[in-house]
């Protein structure tokens, strides 16, 4: 693995940081980059929370 991230998904924005700890974020983003399979993006919903996404943001995602 050469690098990875996560982003935490509230009310319509990615933050890398996740700040209230009372509650739990709509979704979470995990990213890892890989020598060999290049960059790997993973979307995981929390409970109740739903991901609205542009066409494009789909298209890209795969």
């Amino acid at each position: 693995m050469e690098d990875w991230a996560v982003q935490f998904y509230l009310q319509g924005e990615w933050s890398k940081e996740w700040v209230p700890t009372n509650a739990l974020p709509e979704a979470v983003k995990v990213t890892l980059r890989l020598k060999d399979y290049g960059e790997i993006e993973r979307i995981y919903l929390t409970g109740g929370g739903s991901l609205n996404m542009t066409q494009e943001s789909v298209e890209n995602a795969g």
